[in-house]
């Protein structure tokens, strides 16, 4: 699973040029509860490029370039 955000989560991938930690909390949960393989954001341009993790999700701050990803194969979940 990939959880793409305009705003990245609280603490992760989120600094102002201030140093000010201004993503999302409600990402951030997300994250923590959906435990996706990959969270893609942006918005915050002082922080393009930068990575972070929260448990198994790597989360990344995409900004204007190209970026590509290798994403490993989950077993799909029985409904």
């Amino acid at each position: 699973d990939i959880l793409v955000s305009h705003s990245p989560p609280k603490g992760h991938c989120d600094r102002t040029s201030a140093g000010q930690s201004v993503g999302s909390e409600a990402v951030a949960q997300a994250v923590a509860r959906l435990a996706p393989a990959l969270c893609l954001c942006g918005h915050l341009h002082d922080s393009w490029g930068q990575t972070s993790q929260i448990g198994p999700t790597r989360i990344h701050n995409l900004g204007p370039g190209v970026t590509w990803f290798d994403v490993p194969a989950r077993e799909s979940a029985t409904l």
